[in-house]
């Protein structure tokens, strides 16, 4: 009994998950558009400045790293 409560359960899950995520989103928007184009502007804030924020922050932890290790 305890078996078929369960597989029961399972497909009534399954049923509902295949239900509510194959539904064709409607307030999204089209993804007909184009790609981002490469000019100065999106280079500079797509690339060069995260960049930056990862080399910094690995600077910066290393930096620190140091500090406690010359405390001990």
């Amino acid at each position: 009994m305890k078996k078929a409560g369960s597989a029961i359960l399972t497909g009534i899950f399954y049923i509902l998950f295949v239900g509510v995520h194959g539904q064709n989103p409607t307030h999204y928007p089209s993804t007909e558009h184009d790609p981002v184009h490469f000019n100065a502007v999106n280079i500079i804030v797509f690339i060069i400045i995260p960049i930056a924020i990862v080399v910094g922050f690995y600077l910066i932890r290393r930096n620190n790293r140091k500090k406690v290790n010359k405390e001990r």
